[in-house]
């Protein structure tokens, strides 16, 4: 069931920070890390101008889901919002 919610949502054009976010639940739900770790950095990189703390969240997990997360890249951009 979480798998086709995240097909379906997937195939949508445009992705909101809300999209995302419901991707990364689907795709988590579904037993899918990586694919889940990918949203939640989608969510991240969409939050940090509005709220910090919600990209804090996001970004931390991505780092926690996923092996394959550039962390390179994520930890200077999450050192930027702590």
């Amino acid at each position: 069931m979480h798998r086709q919610a995240a097909v379906l949502l997937e195939k949508k054009e445009v992705k909101s920070c809300r999209d995302f976010v419901e991707l990364a639940r689907h795709w988590e739900r579904a037993q899918e890390p990586e694919l889940s770790a990918g949203c939640h950095l989608a969510a991240a990189r969409q939050l940090r101008g509005y709220t910090s703390q919600q990209a804090i969240e996001h970004y931390r997990s991505a780092l926690s889901l996923s092996q394959a997360v550039p962390r390179q890249e994520i930890l200077p951009e999450l050192a930027e919002l702590c």
